[in-house]
C-alpha cells in the first residue's frame, strides 16, 4: 500500500526569499464582470475599500471568477517537497476582487492596491484543512461538475452556487494583453477570513508568481450564473463575456504554473 504523502529533495530551492512555499498549476477559465461598487463593498473586509478611480462617476468595478482545476499542488520547505496524494489535484472556483486598499490587520498597512480572494470553493477536504491551518485561507467545501465546455459548482448543502459554459474563439491574444494579465496577477493577495485576535500576528499578505505565457492563454466566450448562495452577501449575477481577443475584459482559458510565498516589500 502506497503512502498518501510523497517527499523528495529538490536540486535547488524554489524561492530565495521564503523557505516555505506552496506550488501548483491552475488550469481553467477566467471570466470577468462589472459590478456596482456598493455591491462589492459588502464583500470586502471592514475598513478596506476599492482604490479610488480617476472618474468619480464611474460606479462599476471589475471582479473576476476563476474556475477549473488546481494540479500538482505541493508544499516546499527549503529543498524538501511534500506532495499529498489526496490533495494535490482538485476543482476550485474563486471570486477575485482586484484593486483594493490594504485592509486593517495586515503586515504592510501602506500597501495598495492588493487583490482579495474573497470566496473559494474546492472539493478537497485535505487542501481545505491544510490551507486554513498553514496559510489562513478561508476555503469552503463544494461539489463540482467539470466538463469539456461547462463547469458547475454546488455548496455542501447541494445547492447550485455557480454555473458556466464556455467555447473557444478563433482570435489571437495580443502581447499587450498578456502583459496586462501578468501585471494583474502579480499584485499581492489578501485572503478573506476571520481577522486575527492577536495584534502581534496580523493577517498575512501572499505573493503569487504566475508563469504566464502567450501560448498558455486561449480566448473563450463564456456565459456565467452566480447564485445568491455563493456568498451570503453576493447579488444574483448572470453575465456573458466575449473572448480576450475582442475585449480587454474578455474571458480566456489558461494553464498557469504558480508559486506562492509570503509577501515582502522591496527594500
Amino acid at each position: 500500500m502506497s503512502l498518501p504523502l510523497a517527499i523528495r529533495r529538490l536540486p535547488e530551492v524554489v524561492s530565495q526569499t521564503d523557505a516555505r512555499t506552496l506550488c501548483g498549476t491552475f488550469a481553467g477559465v477566467v471570466s470577468s464582470v462589472q459590478m456596482h461598487r456598493t455591491s462589492i463593498d459588502r464583500l470586502i473586509p471592514v475598513g478596506s475599500g476599492l482604490v479610488p478611480v480617476a472618474e468619480p462617476e464611474d460606479e462599476r468595478h471589475t471582479v473576476l471568477f476563476l474556475f477549473g482545476q488546481q494540479r500538482q499542488v505541493r508544499n516546499v520547505w527549503g529543498k524538501w517537497e511534500f506532495q499529498y496524494g489526496f490533495g494535490r489535484e482538485y476543482e476550485e472556483v474563486l471570486l477575485v476582487i482586484p484593486g483594493l486598499r490594504t485592509p486593517p490587520g495586515v503586515d504592510h498597512p501602506a500597501l495598495s492596491p492588493v487583490t482579495l480572494y474573497a470566496r473559494i470553493f474546492l472539493n478537497s477536504l485535505c487542501s481545505s484543512i491544510l490551507g486554513r491551518l498553514m496559510y489562513g485561507f478561508s476555503k469552503h467545501i463544494g461539489r463540482f461538475e467539470n466538463e469539456e465546455a461547462s463547469f458547475t459548482a454546488y455548496n455542501r448543502h447541494s445547492e447550485r452556487i455557480f454555473s458556466a459554459t464556455f467555447s473557444p474563439t478563433t482570435g489571437n491574444v495580443s502581447e499587450s494583453e498578456v502583459a496586462r494579465i501578468r501585471e494583474l496577477f502579480s499584485c499581492p493577495v489578501v485572503f478573506a477570513g476571520k481577522p486575527k485576535k492577536d495584534a502581534q500576528s496580523p493577517l498575512s499578505i501572499r505573493k503569487f508568481d504566475y508563469d504566464i505565457r502567450a501560448d498558455s492563454i486561449e480566448p473563450v466566450e463564456t456565459a456565467v450564473t452566480v447564485e445568491h448562495q455563493f456568498t451570503k452577501k453576493s447579488p444574483l449575477l448572470s453575465f456573458s463575456n466575449v473572448g480576450l481577443d475582442r475585449d480587454s475584459n474578455g474571458a480566456f482559458r489558461c494553464e498557469f504554473p504558480w508559486v506562492m510565498t509570503t509577501y515582502r516589500p522591496a527594500a
